[in-house]
């Protein structure tokens, strides 16, 4: 594993000026990695397409499933046979199913989370990257990475981020885009 220091752009051409820059100031064309960083969810890890099994906000949503299920089929239950004189003998049986199906899609709504609410886990709350450009470099000591630092400052990069990986042949060849990003703190020159 090798030290890598990124940052994001937002245009084409930004890339391709940090690419010069970065072979001016010596670093090698292989040590280099550019490419695209897609939204959340469509990084398309998954055989089927997106990034995860499960969304993270949804971990709870059997429980209120069945808690509102519960409820539900005993509210429907009861109202059901307060409706036998009008339904007829089906009237329980219906407004408990009714009743059961309400109260699990109450409940599931009930238990998901919204981006930054607290929940087990935290990964719901965890700081994803952003969507763009990335341009990444691999270094080899703290010169090369203060350096590289200052070059992609210099060109405005965002969210410059320290990682650890194996850049080969211009390829991030094990970047995760689901990793929580290590973010460089800002110099004041931005």
């Amino acid at each position: 594993m090798s030290h890598i220091i990124a940052g994001f752009v937002q245009q084409q051409d930004q890339v391709a000026k940090l690419m010069l820059a970065l072979q001016a100031a010596k670093f090698d064309e292989k040590r280099i990695s550019a490419f695209y960083v897609n939204p959340p969810g469509q990084h398309d890890i998954l055989p089927q397409g997106g990034d995860r099994f499960d969304s993270p906000g949804t971990k709870e949503v059997l429980t209120g499933v069945a808690i509102g299920a519960s409820g539900g089929g005993l509210l429907g239950a009861a109202l059901g046979v307060v409706a036998i004189p009008i339904g007829g003998p089906f009237a329980p049986v219906l407004a408990t199913a009714a009743g059961a199906h309400i109260g699990s899609l109450i409940g599931s709504v009930s238990e998901m989370k919204d981006k930054g609410q607290p929940e087990v886990g935290g990964e719901n709350a965890s700081r994803q990257r952003k969507t763009g450009m990335m341009v990444a470099v691999y270094v080899m000591d703290a010169i090369e990475e203060v350096e590289v630092i200052q070059i992609l400052n210099s060109f405005g990069a965002l969210d410059i981020e320290t990682s650890v990986g194996k850049i080969v042949d211009g390829d991030w060849h094990d970047f995760d885009p689901l990793t929580t990003p290590h973010l460089v703190k800002k110099t004041p020159l931005q």
